[in-house]
C-alpha cells in the first residue's frame, strides 16, 4: 500500500497481546517502511517506550478502543495512552471523554 500510494500515511493495525508483541509489530512497520502503528489501547502493551522507541524512527503511533462500551475507552486508559505519548487515540466518544479532555487541559 504505501508504495502504491506513499503520499499517505500508511499504519499497520494489530491486536497484540504483550509489548514484546508490540516492538515485534513496530519492527515489522519500521522495516517495511510504513509510518506507523495502530494497537489496541492497554497500557501494559502501549508504554512510553514502545513510542520513543517509534518516535526515534519518525513513526507513529495510534490506538484503538473495542466496540462501546468498551473496557479500555475510560480515563485510566485515555490518561496511561496521553503520558505514553501515543499520536492519535481511536474512541467511541463517550460523554465522560469530553469532561476528561476539559479536566486534563
Amino acid at each position: 500500500m504505501k508504495r502504491r500510494m506513499p503520499g499517505h500515511r500508511v499504519l499497520l493495525v494489530a491486536h497484540v497481546a504483550s509489548e514484546a508483541e508490540a516492538l515485534e509489530i513496530a519492527s515489522l512497520a519500521a522495516s517495511a517502511g510504513l509510518d506507523g502503528i495502530d494497537l489496541n489501547a492497554d497500557a501494559a502493551i502501549v508504554t512510553s517506550g514502545l513510542v520513543a522507541w517509534l518516535h526515534a524512527r519518525d513513526m507513529l503511533v495510534a490506538v484503538w478502543v473495542w466496540r462501546a462500551p468498551a473496557s479500555n475507552d475510560v480515563p485510566s486508559v485515555w490518561s496511561a495512552m496521553e503520558a505514553a505519548g501515543v499520536d492519535a487515540f481511536t474512541s467511541n466518544v463517550p460523554p465522560e471523554l469530553l469532561l476528561w479532555r476539559q479536566v486534563t487541559e
